[in-house]
């Protein structure tokens, strides 16, 4: 039914289904249509109703047209017209509305898609109905993705805006649940020091994550350490920044390289391989992973090969390879 509340009557950053990763910026906004908006209603009213929908209180929960009670709110309007949805409305139904009026904004960014599905969450919406929503949201309608989606929105907030400001795609920000916390707080809390690229923030979290990892050290100690606190303490302009602490963080990096060279050579040296088969690995140890060369003059030689490497001691040393990887 339509009808004409007090603005004071209806719920709106309150609302059970204000979407705060967009509305947040209403009453800031004052773009070109926001302020034609405006003048309409100004001119001839409120055309269009808002949808609410009414608690068991009886209170009234905006839907849809949190643009226009904002104007309606500045321009001091005494009555809204509305559409009122019954307390009983499945709360399925009413998402489906929600979905229905703002999914071009949701759908802008990954990050905002995993702001909606943590918006579901909150509500207690069923993981098999949000799955079947993931397919509005250009999302495959898979558990995996839903759970993809519901670790990334562990992330803190300041990576998660980091992550929309950059406009990181689901691989991305799927990554970032890889690393310490603490380790991508810290770099994504430089960005106003240094120009963090999507590349560049990815290369220091790895860099940065790999020579704490090898020398047991906290980020809290590194951030201590007398010389990165001259660097960033400088007066130097985030281009100036930018090489010079990508180099420190490489230096400090380096020596763990080698270091994990060299007990992969002690490792495969220990293993006593026959001179046929060859283990080589990407000494930048940017891939996990090992290649294992055999060479054949025979299937003789490969029957052979492949009981060498099936020893009871083989597997284990492999494995311990890969760790340093």
């Amino acid at each position: 039914k339509i009808t004409d509340p007090n603005p004071a009557n209806i719920l709106a950053k309150k609302s059970n289904f204000y979407l705060d990763f967009l509305f947040n910026d209403i009453d800031q906004k004052n773009n070109k249509e926001q302020s034609l908006l405006e003048d309409s209603i100004k001119t001839i009213g409120i055309l269009t109703p808002l949808i609410v929908w009414q608690d068991i209180s009886k209170q009234l929960h905006i839907i849809s047209g949190f643009k226009r009670f904002s104007i309606a709110k500045k321009l001091c309007l005494k009555s809204i017209p509305c559409q009122t949805l019954k307390t009983n409305t499945p709360t399925l139904d009413i998402i489906k509305i929600l979905l229905t009026e703002n999914q071009k904004q949701i759908t802008e960014s990954f990050i905002k898609k995993t702001h909606f599905i943590s918006f579901l969450t909150k509500l207690k919406i069923a993981s098999q109905q949000i799955i079947e929503l993931l397919p509005s949201l250009e999302l495959s309608p898979h558990i995996n993705i839903l759970n993809q989606c519901q670790q990334i929105q562990k992330l803190p907030k300041l990576i998660l805006q980091f992550c929309q400001n950059k406009q990181l795609n689901q691989k991305q920000c799927l990554k970032l649940t890889h690393y310490p916390t603490p380790v991508i707080t810290y770099i994504t809390s430089l960005q106003t020091k240094i120009n963090l690229t999507n590349s560049i923030y990815f290369e220091l979290i790895e860099n940065l994550n790999d020579y704490l990892r090898c020398q047991d050290l906290d980020i809290t100690i590194f951030q201590k350490k007398p010389q990165l606190k001259e660097i960033l303490k400088t007066n130097k302009t985030p281009n100036e920044l930018t090489p010079i602490f990508r180099s420190y963080i490489k230096q400090k990096k380096l020596p763990t390289i080698t270091s994990h060279n060299k007990n992969i050579e002690t490792i495969i040296k220990e293993l006593k391989l026959p001179t046929n088969i060859k283990i080589s690995w990407d000494k930048t140890l940017e891939k996990n992973e090992l290649d294992i060369l055999i060479n054949l003059k025979s299937t003789t030689d490969l029957s052979k090969a492949l009981k060498n490497l099936s020893k009871n001691e083989i597997p284990p040393r492999i494995q311990d390879i890969l760790d340093n990887l």
